[in-house]
């Protein structure tokens, strides 16, 4: 049976076994087991030099100089390792699982990168599907304002139409409620009440107009020329009787004048100087109805 330095010795020429990186093509030695309840297992060499380029490996050339009085025996009931191989034992693991966890990181990442282009890829979709549901909408709605706009048209032309009927209709029934007043009995009471009690004003109004200065202007005339008609009348034939002679003109005298009831139709009237506007004393002496009932037939 092998005592434990030679164990350690080996140890130390063989190193422990970190990684199963890396197999020599020599056939790897199996190790011998001696059965029983205090057996050994020792470390074959081949391990150690595929475990080579590991970082533990550093710490484990040095294990030989690590008393024998520190080391505890491997035994198949009772396995315990010493301190630093625990150390370097515990570093390996570590690098193990950092080197997992590494490679479960990427992993995760591509997973989430491609779980998140997928979801990008189902909003992409879902986008280009709402945008078709939505222009087809909005195409429904186009068609269906086009038809309202054309609805509305057609009611709004139908109720021009009416009012213009109604307007017309409406005019010619005043019209016609007009013209049955005017040949009525009452509108001519009505007139010659209204032309009593507001004749001054009347007056003053009519004789404002052009139609009523030319009126005045013809009247004042008229009546100018039949006062000089009417006086040489008068004066005239004493005067030819007294004086023997018919010409009268020859005294200094204006030739007699025409009668103005019977006016020449070639003959202009020379009207312009009484065209004027009557004074409020001279309207204030306008003839009431009752002393002229007549005269109101005169004012248009």
């Amino acid at each position: 049976m092998t005592s434990r330095l030679e164990m350690f010795q080996s140890f130390d020429q063989d190193g422990p076994s970190g990684s199963d990186q890396g197999r020599s093509d020599k056939k790897p030695r199996v190790p011998s087991v001696t059965k029983g309840k205090d057996a050994i297992v020792t470390v074959p060499s081949s391990i150690a030099k595929r475990r080579a380029a590991s970082p533990a490996a550093r710490v484990t050339r040095s294990m030989s100089d690590i008393p024998t009085a520190g080391m505890t025996t491997w035994l198949r009931g009772n396995l315990e390792l010493p301190p630093l191989l625990s150390q370097v034992i515990t570093a390996t693991e570590k690098e193990k699982i950092s080197t997992l966890d590494h490679a479960a990181l990427e992993k995760r990442s591509h997973h989430g990168l491609a779980e998140l282009l997928l979801s990008i890829s189902e909003v992409n979709r879902r986008k280009d599907e709402r945008e078709k549901d939505l222009s087809l909408q909005l195409t429904e709605l186009a068609k269906e304002v086009a038809s309202l706009k054309l609805v509305r048209d057609s009611h709004a032309a139908e109720v021009t139409a009416l009012k213009e009927m109604h307007a017309v209709e409406l005019a010619n029934a005043r019209g016609r409620a007009v013209d049955a007043y005017k040949n009525s009995p009452e509108f001519v009471s009505d007139r010659e009440a209204y032309i009593n009690a507001h004749l001054n004003d009347i007056s003053k109004h009519w004789l404002s107009t052009p139609e009523g200065r030319e009126k005045l202007a013809l009247e004042s005339y008229v009546s100018y020329q039949i006062g000089i008609y009417a006086t040489q009348q008068k004066i005239y034939p004493i005067l030819r009787d007294k004086a023997g002679t018919s010409c009268i003109t020859d005294w200094g005298l204006p030739p007699e004048v025409p009668n103005p009831e019977n006016p020449v139709a070639n003959t202009p009237l020379d009207y312009i100087p009484f065209d004027r506007l009557p004074t409020d004393e001279e309207l204030g002496d306008l003839p009431s109805e009752t002393d002229h009932p007549a005269s109101t037939a005169s004012v248009p």
